[in-house]
């Protein structure tokens, strides 16, 4: 917020917090000239951009949203002191696809959402038994968890280049990767 303070034709700044979320609102001087309004939101963009080295590593990129017909209308938080963070994920989504069904609404964003976890216990003595190290786990699991270009098609004048997913789908992909040894 304190950056943004120094934006010329700032009128007022409006912030909301709350845990996982921050959202920053951002309104311009009723004078401005609609011409200049462009610049001005690109000069907010390169603000935001040039704190997000500030920002937690967790921090999610942040957004500028200038356009108009699709700016925030309702905000909702879903919270619960005993349901775990998937669970919320699931109803937070299904909320989202009842709401789009309702006539007129175009555009609905969800934010603040927990990243899926999957913590994985590696014993010493069991890498040690099949003569693994963990960076040999990491890399495994990374490689396999990715997205690659697997080649392209012309047809005539256009080129579609095909992508390769390899990313895990369940728990279950991931307790059926066999790890190699070095």
């Amino acid at each position: 917020e304190t950056k943004l303070q120094e934006m010329a034709e700032l009128d007022r700044l409006r912030s909301l917090s709350r845990p996982g979320l921050s959202m920053v609102f951002v309104d311009l001087k009723e004078s401005l000239n609609s011409k200049a309004l462009p610049q001005e939101w690109d000069l907010l963009r390169r603000k935001v951009d040039d704190v997000k080295l500030q920002l937690p590593s967790s921090a999610q990129i942040s957004v500028v949203q200038d356009e108009f017909s699709e700016v925030y209308g309702m905000l909702f938080s879903i919270h619960s002191t005993d349901a775990a963070p998937e669970e919320l994920r699931r109803y937070a989504e299904e909320l989202q696809r009842q709401i789009k069904a309702v006539d007129g609404i175009k555009k609905i964003e969800l934010h603040g959402i927990q990243p899926r976890v999957v913590h994985i216990d590696m014993p010493d003595e069991r890498l040690a038994q099949y003569g693994l190290s963990i960076a040999q786990v990491w890399n495994q699991l990374s490689t396999q968890n990715s997205t690659f270009e697997a080649g392209k098609f012309d047809a005539g004048t256009e080129r579609i280049r095909i992508a390769q997913t390899s990313e895990f789908q369940s728990l279950e992909d991931i307790r059926n990767l066999i790890i190699n040894g070095g």
